[in-house]
């Protein structure tokens, strides 16, 4: 059985009009940022200054939390009999691990708050509910997660003991 590693339950779901209204504020903001960049540069007479100074820091910015976003869309964990394979995405670069049901020593679920679960992870205001399944192998070692859905959780249960954090 293949689970997204980053699957969001559908309380945390962004709703098509949130996302409407935070595109045109986004619009709206890049429209200010180029407005202040050309009023500067009639100013000084140079393109380049302004440009590094107000423009690039957030094209940058945006353009890393963007390939944040479309790593973990992209990450998985595939589980069949007695074989684990979990593939992560770090700035576009896949990292696949293979694991072994007898390499799993404990599970718990934690919240994505804790040093604990490891690499990218929702956390921050509005996911303050949100938990993650934590898979560890001998001496505590951090092997795999995935975030603690309704359908994740039940089939995990099936197979592993849980302890809860």
């Amino acid at each position: 059985m293949t689970f997204k590693t980053h699957k969001l339950p559908q309380e945390y779901k962004t709703a098509k009009a949130v996302k409407i209204l935070l595109s045109i504020i986004g619009v709206i903001w890049a429209l200010l940022l180029v407005a202040v960049t050309v009023l500067i540069t009639v100013e000084i007479h140079n393109f380049i200054q302004p440009f590094c100074v107000v423009i690039l820091p957030f094209l940058l910015l945006g353009g890393i939390w963007a390939i944040v976003l479309c790593d973990m869309k992209k990450a998985f964990v595939e589980i069949t009999d007695d074989k684990i394979i979990a593939v992560d995405y770090y700035f576009g670069l896949k990292h696949e691990k293979v694991f072994f049901i007898k390499d799993i020593a404990s599970v718990e679920i934690t919240s994505g708050y804790t040093m604990r679960v490891r690499g990218y992870r929702f956390s921050g205001k509005g996911f303050s509910n949100l938990k993650y399944i934590v898979f560890r192998g001998k001496k505590n070692k951090y092997l795999f997660k995935l975030t603690c859905t309704e359908e994740t959780k039940s089939y995990i249960e099936k197979h592993f003991e849980i302890a809860n954090t």
